[in-house]
């Protein structure tokens, strides 16, 4: 596999260009989006979040982009013996394409149906940390329950700059 820097205008041209289905492993750092108070277990006192705005989340995710989602998610209910009459509501923000999402003010974002989370850690101002120092002050996980399925289909959204290293095909890009 050859290593290759590139720009994140050249990112953008790769997976405009890639083909459908195609796989992907990238390398992510991202903002933990937190509660500005959590409660302290012993006392049951609201206490301020130390970690608010300090946590980054590096992630090494394998999964697709360009992906029919409902075609996804119909195929995951067939797998579990149910009907394939999924139909996805429109997107909330951003006008897609099927893999890239741009917002009103410009900012772009990749859709990818995520396969596995390779590796994940967590960085308080820049020193690795357990996830358990912060878990208190977490905004509680609501799951999709749009889809009908047992095994949720996958797909997270992120932010292109968020976007720190990229394989697609033979190529391992590093964005800079």
């Amino acid at each position: 596999m050859r290593t290759k820097e590139i720009s994140i205008a050249a990112l953008l041209n790769k997976l405009t260009n890639a083909p459908r289905n195609s796989k992907v492993v990238l390398t992510t750092q991202t903002a933990v989006k937190m509660n500005k108070f959590g409660k302290d277990e012993a006392t049951d006192v609201k206490i301020p979040n130390p970690f608010l705005d300090a946590v980054q989340k590096v992630a090494i995710t394998e999964g697709e982009i360009k992906f029919n989602y409902m075609d996804l998610v119909n195929r995951q209910r067939i797998v579990e013996g149910k009907q394939a009459t999924f139909i996805p509501d429109n997107r909330v923000w951003g006008d897609s394409d099927g893999a890239l999402v741009s917002k009103p003010d410009g900012s772009i974002y990749l859709n990818v149906h995520v396969k596995e989370t390779k590796t994940l850690k967590y960085l308080h101002n820049g020193i690795e940390v357990d996830k358990a120092a912060f878990n208190a002050f977490m905004p509680p996980y609501n799951p999709t329950s749009r889809q009908g399925v047992t095994e949720t289909v996958n797909v997270k959204t992120y932010k292109l700059a968020s976007i720190k290293e990229a394989i697609i095909g033979a190529t391992h890009y590093i964005i800079k």
